[in-house]
């Protein structure tokens, strides 16, 4: 996905008018990479997003000017700011499998597995967590009955 934000933001750069910053949407590129990538990568797409920023402008004859320096701050600060989210996400998601891991051993260690066949008769089961279970809602009490 950030690629092809990146991509996005070139053309309407190449297509549009000079007087228009499509550059500045830039900014937005390591939030947009925090979703999906790790910390390092969300480091090297706002390094990128910051050198690309500065390319644009500087064939625009605009590098220096107040404005642009000013975006290339927002872009490292957005960018500290993703990597960080994208460190707490990978370390919830490292956390979320471990639990889950541990879930699953304990539930094959205390339930017994069904056998395919008793007798003459085949057998099949299903098991449901008793969390499915609860989020049903509860039958509804009608008071004085």
């Amino acid at each position: 996905m950030p690629f092809v934000y990146v991509a996005f933001v070139l053309v309407l750069e190449a297509s549009l008018r000079k007087e228009w910053a499509i550059s500045f949407f830039l900014i937005a590129l390591p939030a947009i990479a925090a979703y999906a990538y790790g910390p390092v990568a969300v480091a090297a797409f706002t390094v990128l997003a910051i050198v690309l920023e500065g390319t644009l402008a500087a064939t625009a004859h605009h590098l220096g000017e107040n404005h642009h320096v000013t975006a290339d701050i927002a872009t490292a600060l957005v960018g500290i700011l993703a990597t960080a989210l994208a460190t707490h996400r990978t370390r919830q998601e490292r956390s979320l499998v471990h639990a889950n891991s541990v879930a699953e051993a304990l539930m094959r260690a205390l339930l017994r597995p069904v056998p395919h066949q008793v007798g003459r008769v085949l057998a099949a089961s299903l098991y449901r967590p008793s969390e499915a279970m609860s989020k049903r809602s509860p039958p509804t009490m009608v008071p004085g009955r």
